[in-house]
């Protein structure tokens, strides 16, 4: 797949953090969104319009990658945002995979049940195979490597 476009956006987020999201084209019916920093409540409508903005046009909506490699922080709300994204993103046809989820989250994620509306992959590369686009992806180029955590 080429990369076909990207945005970076940036917003300062609870205790002085900055959160950052850096959103690419994967082709045409992938997009890549980087997220670095925190997750919080905040968080959701940055997600959500920023997906949005990509994605419009597009029918069926296209399935999205969600690299949390460098995410510090994910608070209850942050988890709220994602159940969000997530929804969104299947009410439009598509589907939401979570990448490169730090170990520390792993396991709230799990207990709060995101992991019945999104997939875990260890990495960029594994979510990318996933969606049968792996041999664009190099473990490299990924928050991690290895294959399917869930």
């Amino acid at each position: 797949m080429t990369l076909t476009a990207s945005w970076i956006i940036e917003r300062g987020t609870m205790q002085g953090a900055t959160a950052k999201l850096e959103i690419s084209e994967l082709g045409e019916s992938c997009l890549l969104m980087r997220c670095s920093g925190g997750l919080s409540w905040e968080d959701r409508t940055l997600l959500a319009e920023r997906m949005s903005a990509a994605a419009a046009g597009r029918t069926p909506a296209p399935d999205v990658i969600l690299d949390l490699f460098a995410v510090e922080f994910v608070n209850s709300a942050g988890i709220g945002a994602l159940f969000q994204l997530a929804q969104r993103v299947r009410s439009g046809g598509g589907k939401l995979l979570l990448a490169a989820v730090p170990p520390v989250f792993l396991r709230m994620f799990r207990m709060a049940g995101l992991d019945r509306l999104a997939s875990l992959d260890d990495s960029v590369a594994a979510a990318a195979e996933r969606l049968g686009a792996g041999a664009a992806w190099g473990p490299a180029q990924s928050g991690g490597a290895g294959s399917a955590v869930h």
